[in-house]
């Protein structure tokens, strides 16, 4: 409760209220009648209104429920008018109209209720502060629940009082308020749709309560049903008129906080009133919100739908026809942008898999195809994501498992065949090569229990046992999987920004840590002992080998402790030697992970490791043998070595060369890599060679960091870097002939390997190294960006031709190259940036870097440029010289590339005045002396600094335009272009585009009412269609609006006696109950009409500014407050959705 206030005078003397015969009970105002209060809240001061003091008392947090009290009291006591104007004067206040009150003449039959909203709205100033409903002070926050919890009570006091119904009250409000809902103005609308969704909230909450309480028939008590019934009845057409003419039309409103209100209401009333609104046309109006490019109003959406379906009675029925329809619209927002839509999105699949079970198919909600395109989230890049998409798995598991088997043994071992028959088709149909680890990754959260089919891993042995290759590989790379996420090594790339917090591993319980060890101990030892019967099964299959390999990483070595499991490790291990020995030509992705099979033996501490080391020893051994031979054959010429034999080899060598150090052979190396860096070599093989090279370098560099003050170790790493700087140029150099399908592979990994060279301070490249690197980085980047766009491209087709019903496969393949695409291109885009920032490229070479922005197709290889020069421009604090240098390179490059580089530094500046705002207008300088002197090419690139300029500094710069005779008088397209583009930031001249009836609608009161008023002083304020009309009414409407102090002396009009409020004209009724705008027939022609003469009226006004002079122009802007803009015209899209619906997005001010 509010605490008393010291004020000079009371509104009115207070006087009880009496209760009516039957109570009301809703949700925002239970009780029993109006409450006692030891004195008025309602204080006024001299000379201010009622309407004025009831702003001000929710506004400083009186009680909502005192404050209506007091109303009541005045309104019973005679002074309907008064409260009446008040309320209104309220919602106008709350709206930002302070300066201008209605007094009893606007409540009138006949008054004119847009033109009295327009003059409203006109009359506020401009410098005013934002009205109440969108400021974030905590003092607006109180008042935006008072306002809302004031119109709940009003219609509850209202009732007990017997003065809802009455033909004055409520219908006067809705009149208006349905009114304002269709205003120009957001602010009225906004306002105006809050009060009426609490009075339509209310309403509900009081019809349901009668409803209860109906007596029941009998003598006596037939006269008390009847009022009650006719009470309802009244109660319910007001709501439903209050839904169609103003709520019905909110969905689709510019404002997004309006829709979001009105999407936010609605989801109560059909959650807590489902026998009236659960309804299918009221859930179609969410069918809009989920196309809604507003997040949170897309997540609104997906809650309702979400709610409907866990807590409403056999909501399942009542949506179905809902769900049927928009069931592909909630398929695709699963991969929404938003993660808070996607989460939401797949919740609903999940319970439209456990409502509709098995029948979601046979009731064509859900098909196998649909539920295939939603699990394609389990490989989403985003942790929370992957974990909703683990939960739709689990509830389509167990949609599929037969009935006979719900638990136990048999629900287990189905389980797990529906898991692996999934994980097999993503690897044949849509060449996956890891689902395991996705799916495992998305069933099991470390915080949360482990599914029974996981926990009882027998049924993932018995594929791993299977004679069937495929379901070996997958039982493999399930238990691999299982594996890394118990001892939390399973990882799946970098955390996007937006998910982060599911990074963070919190610390298990200990009894939970001590289950989950002694898991990972038995899973380890059981699949241990398997692993080397495998390997003879299924000799020389390397994905098989490649699979054991995962295995191995992931196991727990000192899970063996018997002799018969250790004989059974050395057995595996002395099978991995010979299995890598022979191993035959293969995918990079298996060399790693059989790299990794061998570093999990020699770097673990555990009883073999010393076993594991002299299996790399004898491996390393024959090896170089190997090698030794191949370098020395003198008796076959360099052509007859077969390329598979050289893959043989360094496949091998370069596994090694990850385990053990190779620093002994370099010299060999670095003949091998000068000996085939030819034309004929693949590139393949030249990467194994460099990757092989580099990793020597690295184990050098560890041991220079170990040894203490050692300078000819240093001097070692150094020489040897710069020799293999030296291989990489002469790489760079070869012409092959033969460019394969992923020959920028080669080029990509020899870039990369240079930067990382090169930002360590053992090695600097010269002048002449740099011109070459700079060279092949510019060579690269343009092919990457032109394989890109064609990636992309294929990508496109490929959705389109699955759209039409082609595969998915083809989908998911097209999309794996534009990943991989632009993983390449963001790898060396980083590793130029990194040498930059570094100081390892000096700062005259960074426009040629920029250059390569151009070819920045993502927006992740162009957030690196513009991390870059950020930091460039902090380090140096000038970013006039930084952008100037990078335009003129760009001049000498292509002069046509110089407005896409224009559009990229401008966009570097904040849209207000930044600290290098200056450099806004030394390029803008630059750009008109570059263009006298030279070439005016170059204001392509500096018309896009224009927006960014001050009105002031836009001014200066057009007079310097005006001076300049080469400028002025040229007939060059780029310098009319630009002189265009100043004379519009000076504000001289009206923006391209704006000629069009609704760019001229907005903004009426702070760009085109100072025009009028200096041009002739006139202030009409009725629409253009009743200017004579208002002519001869002007004293009345006068009268209507008066200032506060003036309020309390004017005279009150005669009671209504009006059962409802009135129908908006130009509506009809429809079979469904729905009041809407006539046909398109009828109403296009006055849309026409209006249209038109907005833009004459529009167009004229500027014409007659023009011929008044500057004192006149001064007069005319100290006279009244300016006119409110042209009539709103609303479209209708009745034809478009439904015949009986229209929804219309109102033009609005700015």
């Amino acid at each position: 409760m509010a605490g008393k206030r010291k004020t000079k005078k009371a509104a009115t003397p207070g006087a009880t209220v009496t209760a009516a015969a039957a109570p009301t009970d809703t949700d925002a105002a239970r009780g029993s009648g109006v409450p006692d209060a030891a004195e008025p809240v309602l204080l006024q001061e001299e000379g201010s209104s009622l309407g004025e003091s009831l702003y001000k008392a929710l506004m400083e947090g009186a009680s909502a429920d005192h404050v209506v009290k007091d109303l009541v009291r005045i309104y019973s006591d005679g002074g309907k008018e008064t409260v009446c104007c008040a309320i209104l004067n309220l919602v106008g206040k709350a709206s930002g109209a302070a300066q201008v009150e209605l007094d009893g003449n606007a409540l009138k039959d006949d008054a004119d209720v847009t033109t009295l909203l327009e003059e409203m709205y006109a009359r506020t100033q401009q410098n005013a502060s934002a009205y109440p409903f969108v400021r974030k002070e905590t003092k607006y926050r109180v008042f935006r629940t008072a306002y809302r919890r004031f119109f709940a009570r009003l219609v509850e006091f209202g009732y007990n009082a017997n003065i809802l119904l009455d033909g004055l009250l409520l219908s006067t409000l809705l009149r208006w308020l349905i009114a304002m809902s269709e205003s120009k103005a957001r602010c009225f609308r906004h306002t105006s749709i809050v009060a009426l969704l609490a009075l339509v909230g209310a309403l509900n909450g009081l019809i349901r309560d009668l409803n209860h309480r109906l007596p029941s028939r009998g003598r006596g008590k037939q006269q008390q049903l009847n009022a009650l019934q006719e009470s309802i009845q009244t109660m319910v057409e007001l709501r439903n008129h209050v839904i169609s003419q103003s709520i019905h039309q909110r969905p689709r409103d510019v404002a997004p906080e309006i829709r979001l209100l009105v999407f936010e209401q609605l989801g109560k009333w059909i959650l807590n009133y489902d026998e009236e609104f659960a309804e299918n046309k009221y859930f179609r109006y969410f069918g809009m919100a989920l196309y809604d490019k507003r997040p949170e109003i897309r997540a609104e959406a997906l809650t309702m739908i979400q709610k409907c379906l866990v807590a409403t009675p056999e909501s399942g029925n009542r949506i179905f026809l809902f769900l049927q329809f928009f069931a592909g619209r909630l398929v695709e927002m699963c991969g929404d942008v938003n993660m808070r839509c996607a989460e939401l999105a797949i919740r609903v699949m999940v319970l439209i898999l456990r409502v509709y079970g098995e029948e979601a198919e046979g009731k064509e909600i859900l098909d196998n195809e649909m539920i295939d395109r939603v699990l394609l989230t389990l490989f989403d890049e985003r942790p929370s994501i992957r974990h909703e998409a683990g939960v739709l798995l689990r509830a389509f598991i167990d949609s599929r498992v037969p009935k006979d088997a719900s638990n136990g043994v048999a629900y287990q071992k189905a389980a797990m065949e529906l898991l692996c028959a999934f994980s097999a088709t993503l690897r044949s149909q849509y060449g996956e090569v890891m689902p395991e680890r996705y799916l495992i990754d998305a069933l099991y959260n470390p915080l949360q229990e482990l599914p029974p089919f996981l926990e009882n891993y027998g049924s993932m042995l018995d594929f791993v046992l299977s004679d069937d290759a495929l379901e070996v590989v997958v039982g493999l790379g399930f238990v691999a999987a299982l594996l890394e996420k118990l001892r939390c090594k399973l990882y799946l790339g970098p955390l996007p920004k937006e998910d982060r917090r599911q990074g963070i591993v919190k610390k298990l319980p200990p009894n939970k840590q001590e289950v989950i060890d002694a898991l990972v101990t038995s899973l380890s030892r059981d699949v241990g002992v398997l692993l080397d019967g495998v390997l003879e099964k299924h000799r020389g299959d390397v994905v098989i080998l490649s699979g054991v390999s995962a295995v191995i990483a992931a196991m727990e070595f000192k899970a063996f402790t018997s002799l018969e499991q250790v004989a059974r490790i050395n057995a595996l291990m002395t099978l991995m030697r010979k299995a890598t020995a022979a191993l035959p030509r293969c995918e990079e992705a298996h060399l790693n992970q059989i790299t990794c099979a061998w570093l999990g033996f020699v770097v673990e501490d555990h009883p073999l490791k010393s076993a594991a080391k002299g299996q790399i020893q004898e491996l390393l051994k024959q090896v170089l043998k190997q090698l030794s031979a191949l370098q020395k054959g003198k008796t076959r010429s360099e052509s007859q070595l077969e390329e598979k034999e050289l893959f043989h080899v360094w496949g091998r060598m370069s596994i090694l060369s990850s385990i053990v150090s190779l620093v002994d052979q370099w010299d060999l190396l670095k003949a091998s890599i000068l000996k085939y860096t030819n034309a004929s070599t693949s590139p393949e093989l030249l990467r194994l060679i460099l990757s092989t090279c580099m990793r020597c370098v690295l184990w050098q560099l560890k041991v220079e960091q170990e040894a203490a003050d050692s300078l000819e170790a240093t001097t070692t790493a150094s020489q040897m870097i710069g020799e293999l700087v030296t291989c990489i140029f002469k790489v760079w150099e070869m012409d092959s002939q033969r460019q394969t399908e992923n020959f920028t592979l080669l080029p990509v990994d020899s870039m990369v390997y240079l930067c990382d060279l090169c930002a360590l301070r053992c090695y600097t490249m010269s002048q002449m190294e740099q011109d070459v690197f700079l060279g092949k980085f510019s060579e690269l980047s343009s092919v990457l960006g032109n394989e890109m766009r064609e990636a992309k491209e294929k990508l496109k087709n490929a959705g389109e031709l699955f759209c039409e019903g082609g595969a998915l496969s083809e989908v998911a393949r097209s999309r794996r190259e534009v990943s991989r695409l632009e993983a390449s291109q963001l790898r060396v885009a980083t590793g130029v940036a990194r040498l930059l920032m570094l100081n390892r490229l000096s700062e005259d070479v960074a426009p040629r870097v920029f250059l390569q922005w151009l070819h920045a197709p993502t927006k992740s290889v162009s957030d690196v440029f513009r991390f870059l020069f950020r930091s460039l421009r902090d380090r140096c604090n000038d970013s006039f010289t930084l952008e100037k240098s990078i335009l003129i390179a760009t001049y000498h490059h292509s002069s046509d590339a110089l407005y896409q580089m224009g559009m990229k530094l401008s966009s570097m500046h904040w849209p207000l005045p930044d600290k290098y705002y200056a450099a806004c207008v030394s390029m803008v300088r630059f750009g008109i002396e570059f263009a006298t002197t030279t070439d005016p090419a170059m204001l392509q690139a500096v018309v896009t600094y224009c927006p960014k300029l001050l009105k002031m500094d836009a001014l200066s710069l057009a007079h310097a335009l005006a001076a300049n005779e080469t400028l002025a008088k040229s007939t060059d397209q780029n310098a009319q272009l630009f002189i265009s583009a100043i004379r519009r930031a000076a504000r001289l001249e009206e923006a391209e585009g704006a000629t069009t009836p609704v760019r001229r609608a907005k903004r009426v009161r702070e760009e085109k009412m100072s025009e009028i008023m200096e041009a002739s002083g006139e202030h009409t304020l009725q629409p253009r269609n009743s200017q004579r009309e208002a002519t001869e009414e002007g004293k009345e409407e006068e009268n209507m609006l008066t200032s506060p102090s003036q309020f309390n002396s004017r005279s009150r009009s005669g009671r209504r006696t009006a059962g409802k409020a009135p129908v908006a004209s130009r509506r009809v009724l429809t079979e469904d109950g729905w009041r809407v705008r006539p046909d398109k027939e009828e109403v296009v022609p006055s849309m026409a009409s209006s249209i038109s003469e907005s833009m004459e009226a529009t167009s004229a006004r500027p014409t007659r500014g023009l011929k008044r002079s500057h004192a006149k122009a001064a007069a005319a802007t100290a006279a009244a407050p300016p006119t409110a803009t042209q009539e709103t015209v609303l479209s209708s899209l009745a034809a478009d959705l439904d015949n009986d619906e229209v929804f219309i997005a109102t033009q609005e001010y700015d």
